[in-house]
């Protein structure tokens, strides 16, 4: 039994994880002091190793075809245990979320609305995610496929704009640094963010799709949100070189480098624009599955009563104790991989694995 009884198509859950990964490119920030000019080539090691992940997420999905996370993890381990183990979940949930609010209103703040105080721009960050919360499933994703296209449209124009800057020896030399900085860079890239999409765990109910589209449609959307992500950090790379991991916002500092003509700069403004739609997207998502969350483990037969009251504990911590962005990529560089990559890969390899040996399945699928 879901929740929300909303139902999506196979094709916008794999558009839904495309922008969720696309929303994440802005942040490559995470890495970028770590790895530097090799960070395009961890970007690409990092999703080969998370690919194992994403067909352990379609097992999980199509063994319990009528459960989300929270409900596999109250079945495997019972009501009592079951539900201490989802609230750490619901931190996790939170944490991330009000990371990503603190990263829309900062980047907001720093290149269109400057004087505007931070506590508005949160405010309005959790009105129009909370509208878009109670709209349900389907309204929350209807849009993410224009989302994809716009975006990937805003990569590729700006990689034409920036050719004449472009320098590909900036991408040289490799295998230079460290072992460490590889394994560094690629564990956080792990958490942040291909292993975020363990949220979708959460959505999967409300997904209209057989057991070979569940493989299928989260492999394309990783797949083609990961190569959006390599793009957009090879880009920023060939253009910055060595100054590549000076920026919290490489992207941008990338974009303002674009001259069509004397008269028309500032062409960030496309870049910003679609960065906060894509954030305000993942941020809804991530505000869902939150709340999917909050009323699974209280028990409760609908979750859009209880929105408005997350929203309100999401705006109030988000002011309070989330970080500016600078502090939120010194956390994701240490201490919080380490943590969520349990959450994130372990965990669910260890209900997987559970649930094979026991022969534990949802009751729909017991009954083929």
């Amino acid at each position: 039994m879901t929740i929300a009884e909303t139902k999506i198509s196979g094709r916008q859950f794999m558009y839904s994880i495309i922008c969720f990964i696309q929303a994440s490119a802005i942040l490559n920030a995470f890495i970028s002091n770590i790895t530097y000019q090799e960070s395009w080539l961890v970007v690409i090691f990092a999703f080969i190793i998370f690919i194992p992940s994403v067909f352990m997420y379609g097992a999980l999905i199509n063994r319990f075809k009528d459960k989300n996370l929270i409900q596999i993890i109250i079945q495997i381990f019972g009501p009592v245990l079951g539900r201490i183990i989802s609230v750490i979940y619901l931190i996790f949930f939170l944490s991330i979320t009000m990371f990503n609010i603190t990263d829309l209103t900062d980047i907001t703040k720093t290149s269109m609305l400057p004087t505007t105080p931070y506590i508005i721009l949160v405010m309005m960050c959790i009105l129009i995610t909370a509208w878009a919360v109670r709209s349900g499933l389907r309204v929350l994703t209807i849009y993410s496929k224009m989302y994809v296209f716009l975006a990937s449209f805003i990569i590729i124009l700006s990689i034409i704009f920036l050719f004449n800057v472009i320098e590909i020896g900036n991408l040289f030399p490799i295998f230079s640094l460290p072992l460490k900085k590889y394994v560094q860079g690629i564990h956080i890239l792990n958490a942040i963010p291909f292993g975020e999409l363990v949220v979708f765990l959460l959505i999967a109910p409300n997904v209209q799709m057989n057991k070979k589209q569940t493989y299928k449609y989260f492999f394309l959307g990783a797949s083609i949100g990961a190569f959006s992500f390599f793009l957009t950090v090879l880009r920023d790379i060939s253009v910055l070189g060595e100054t590549f991991g000076m920026f919290v916002f490489p992207s941008l500092v990338a974009f303002r480098l674009i001259r069509i003509t004397e008269a028309i700069t500032r062409i960030e403004i496309l870049f910003i624009v679609i960065l906060i739609i894509l954030l305000i997207f993942k941020i809804s998502i991530l505000y869902y599955v939150t709340v999917i969350t909050v009323s699974q483990i209280f028990n409760l037969k609908k979750y859009k009563n209880i929105v408005l009251s997350v929203g309100f504990f999401l705006m109030t911590a988000a002011i309070v104790l989330s970080a500016n962005s600078i502090q939120h990529t010194l956390a994701a560089q240490n201490g919080a991989p380490f943590i969520w990559v349990t959450l994130q890969i372990i965990f669910p390899f260890i209900l997987l694995l559970i649930s094979l040996i026991f022969n534990i399945k949802s009751p729909k699928e017991e009954s083929k």
